[in-house]
């Protein structure tokens, strides 16, 4: 592991593999980090050519600087971290899970130069309903939106979780919601998680409850800016699964592959698949 400081920050990077870093792999929000890629699909990844993983701002091992977590700035980041890093010269593959899809997207729209190819899990295009919730949640005494805001968080990682069990969906995501909010305030009580810490922190010592409430979804004519390859990997029960009809109709590049019996946590829960796709596409982009 390394740190790189960009634009002000300093970020957590690691890199696998011996050659030079050709896929950029994007980890999700608040209760994630590059682990989630690095325990799954970065060293199986890594045997086709060199990867870099890295925190986001306020996210893992990364510093949590109290401003800057609007969706610009997860771009700005990254362009920074990988002018950083000698890379601005080198076009990358961008992989980008769940809100990372959407940074890739983005970056990819704004300088596709620099981007080869985008692999995107279970990608968000947006998120509306979450952030109308943490715009109200703003309106609240600073206490009460601490706690209203995280149990946000939990109940919205506990509802795309639950999506993936194919018995009983409904009851069973019930359960995980109420399970996992239980015990992700009770971890925020007892502080005993790093994860669990930097969630709070990201919550109550940071604006990224106000940043993401004012952010829009990515529009039609953002997403048409992308011209090149696109691999969209959902899981088969995900809701966001909503955005593969837009998304077919405006990637002119684009393949879909659908992993059976998934949610939104293909990336943990069938990281199998998930790379045997992405390294089958790979393949047939270099081919």
């Amino acid at each position: 592991m390394a740190d790189v400081v960009a634009r002000g920050v300093r970020f957590n990077v690691v890199r696998l593999g011996t050659d030079a870093p050709r896929l950029v792999l994007i980890h999700g929000l608040v209760m994630d980090s590059h682990a989630s890629y690095y325990l799954s699909i970065a060293p199986a990844l890594a045997r086709h050519g060199g990867v870099l993983l890295y925190d986001l701002r306020g996210h893992g091992r990364s510093e949590q600087p109290p401003t800057g977590y609007t969706m610009a700035d997860m771009v700005a980041d990254l362009w920074g971290i990988l002018d950083a890093l000698e890379l601005a010269a080198t076009p990358v593959v961008l992989v980008g899970n769940s809100y990372g899809g959407q940074i890739a997207m983005r970056a990819a729209g704004e300088r596709p130069g620099r981007v080869r190819a985008l692999v995107l899990i279970d990608p968000q295009s947006g998120i509306p309903d979450f952030t109308q919730q943490l715009g109200e949640i703003l309106a609240v005494e600073p206490e009460e939106r601490d706690r209203r805001a995280y149990e946000l968080f939990a109940r919205w990682l506990a509802e795309h979780a639950g999506a993936r069990d194919p018995a009983a969906p409904g009851e069973r995501a019930e359960e995980r919601r109420s399970e996992t909010i239980d015990d992700v305030m009770r971890h925020r009580k007892q502080r005993r998680s790093p994860g669990v810490r930097t969630a709070v922190g990201l919550a109550r010592d940071t604006t990224l409850v106000a940043d993401l409430a004012r952010e829009s979804p990515i529009t039609d004519a953002e997403v048409a800016r992308i011209r090149c390859p696109v691999l969209a990997v959902y899981g088969e029960r995900s809701e966001l699964r909503q955005d593969e009809e837009r998304f077919r109709r405006l990637l002119p590049q684009l393949e879909v592959a659908v992993v059976p019996g998934m949610g939104h946590t293909v990336l943990l829960e069938a990281p199998n698949p998930l790379r045997d796709a992405i390294v089958g596409w790979l393949s047939r982009q270099a081919s």
